[in-house]
C-alpha cells in the first residue's frame, strides 16, 4: 500500500463521522484504494497524471487563524467563506433570504450514486463541510451567493475537501459566484458540486480558480437539468499544478439547456485541464460550449469537450467552439471537441483551433504607434473577451484583476471586461 493510502486511512479513522455517514464514506474511500490515483494510463487522464499523489503522506488540514490569501469580497452578496475546507462563520456574511430558502454549511449531503472518479471518491469520503442550498418553487434569490474557498499559509502537506449540493425547485433562480485562492503552500484540495435544476429553474454559476503552482486542485461539477431549466456555467482556471475540473451535465427534460464557457490560462509550470461532457437525454434540448485557453512559458492547457446525443433526443441543438493561443515557445495546448450522435433530426457542430498571436495584426498595430507589449496585450484582450461576456457584472472587476496579474502587458488590458 502507498504512503498516501496509509495516511488516508489514518485520517479517515481519526475523523468523527455521524453513524449514518460511515457506510457511504467507507465505500468511497474503498473506491480510491481499489482504483488508485488516476494516471496517464487512463484515457481521460492521459494529460493529467495524478499517480504521484500516492507518494505524499497527506494529512488533514486544520482550522487555522494563520494568514489566508487576500480576497476581494464582492458587494451585495450573501457570502459563505471556507478556510481549509471548514466553514468560517466569522468571515461569512449571510443576509435575510426569502421565505422557504434552506441552507447549511457545516455538513454534507449523502452522495447521489457512485463517484465519477477516484479523486471524487476521496472527496466523498473526507469532505466535512460545504454549501447545501435549496431554493423553493418560484423563488429568485435577491442577491448572488458568494462561495470563497481559501487555503491558508500553514497548510503545507495537507489536504482539504468541500462538497456542495444545490437544489433549485421548479421555476427557482439563483446566481453563485465562487473563488478558490491559495498561498504558496503545497496542498491538495478537492471540491465537488452537485446541481439539481427542476423544471423551469435557472442557475448561473461562475467559478474563479487562481491558486499557486504548488497547489493541486481537482474539482467536479455534476449537474442534472430538467424540462425548460437552464444552466450557465462560466469556468475560469488560472493557477494550480494541476488545476483539473470535470463537468458532467445531463439534460433530462425536454427543452433543457446548458451553456458552458471555459477560460484557461497556464503560465510558468502550471497545468490547467477542463474535461466537459454534456449528455442530451431528452428531445429539443440545446447546449453551447465555448472554450478559450492560453499558455505561456512551460504552461500546459487541456480542453476536452464531448456532447453525447442519446437515442430519442431528436431536435438537439448543440455547438462546441474551442480555441487556444500559445504565447511563447515551450507552451503546450491540447484541445479536442467530440460528438456522439445516436438520434435523428439534430443540429450539432464543433470546431477547434490552436495558434499563436497574429504577426500581421501585431505589425499593423505597431505601424499605428502602438508599442509592442501593448499591441500583444490588445490581441490577447480580443481573444479572451468572448469568454467573459456572460460573467456577472458584480464579479467582472475581480476576474479582470486576476487575469491582468497573470497575462503579459497587463497595463494595456485595464478595460478589457
Amino acid at each position: 500500500m502507498s504512503v498516501a493510502f496509509d495516511t488516508l486511512e489514518n485520517v479517515f479513522e481519526s475523523g468523527v463521522w455521524p453513524s449514518n455517514e460511515r457506510g457511504w464514506r467507507t465505500q468511497a474511500l474503498a473506491k480510491l484504494q481499489h482504483e488508485g490515483f488516476p494516471s496517464k494510463r487512463l484515457e481521460a487522464w492521459k494529460y493529467t497524471d495524478l499517480s504521484d499523489l500516492a507518494d505524499t503522506p497527506w494529512v488533514a488540514a486544520v482550522v487555522s487563524e494563520d494568514t489566508v490569501p487576500e480576497v476581494a469580497l464582492l458587494p451585495d452578496t450573501d457570502r459563505f467563506v471556507f478556510i481549509n475546507g471548514i466553514f468560517d462563520i466569522t468571515r461569512s456574511s449571510i443576509g435575510e433570504l426569502p421565505s422557504g430558502v434552506e441552507w447549511e454549511a457545516e455538513s454534507v449531503a449523502p452522495p447521489d450514486g457512485e463517484p465519477l472518479h477516484a479523486v471524487a471518491g476521496l472527496n466523498v469520503a473526507l469532505a466535512r463541510h460545504g454549501l447545501r442550498l435549496r431554493v423553493p418553487e418560484g423563488v429568485s434569490l435577491p442577491r448572488p451567493l458568494e462561495v470563497v474557498n481559501l487555503t491558508s499559509e500553514n497548510a503545507n502537506g495537507s489536504m482539504h475537501h468541500l462538497r456542495h449540493h444545490i437544489v433549485l425547485e421548479p421555476g427557482a433562480t439563483a446566481t453563485i459566484l465562487e473563488q478558490s485562492l491559495s498561498h504558496e503552500a503545497t496542498a491538495l484540495s478537492t471540491q465537488n458540486w452537485t446541481l439539481t435544476l427542476a423544471a423551469g429553474a435557472n442557475l448561473n454559476l461562475t467559478r474563479l480558480q487562481d491558486t499557486s503552482e504548488r497547489h493541486k486542485q481537482v474539482d467536479l461539477i455534476d449537474a442534472r437539468i430538467d424540462r425548460d431549466a437552464s444552466l450557465t456555467a462560466n469556468l475560469l482556471e488560472l493557477g494550480a499544478r494541476p488545476g483539473r475540473l470535470d463537468v458532467r451535465a445531463q439534460l433530462v427534460g425536454e427543452r433543457a439547456s446548458c451553456h458552458v464557457q471555459s477560460l484557461l490560462f497556464a503560465g510558468g509550470k502550471s497545468h490547467a485541464d477542463h474535461q466537459l461532457r454534456i449528455d442530451h437525454l431528452a428531445p429539443n434540448c440545446s447546449s453551447r460550449t465555448t472554450g478559450r485557453a492560453l499558455a505561456r512559458d512551460r504552461g500546459r492547457v487541456i480542453l476536452d469537450t464531448l456532447v453525447h446525443v442519446a437515442r430519442g433526443a431528436d431536435g438537439t441543438d448543440s455547438e462546441q467552439q474551442l480555441a487556444s493561443l500559445l504565447l511563447t515557445p515551450g507552451a503546450e495546448a491540447n484541445v479536442k471537441p467530440e460528438l456522439e450522435i445516436y438520434a435523428d433530426d439534430v443540429a450539432c457542430a464543433h470546431g477547434s483551433t490552436v495558434g499563436q498571436l497574429d504577426d500581421e495584426a501585431e505589425f499593423y498595430l505597431r505601424t499605428r504607434g502602438v508599442p509592442r507589449d501593448a499591441a500583444r496585450a490588445l490581441l490577447i484582450q480580443s481573444f479572451v473577451r468572448p469568454a467573459l461576456q456572460r460573467v456577472p457584472k458584480v464579479f467582472r472587476d475581480t476576474v479582470r484583476r486576476h487575469l491582468v496579474s497573470r497575462l503579459p502587458g497587463a497595463e494595456a488590458m485595464e478595460d478589457f471586461a
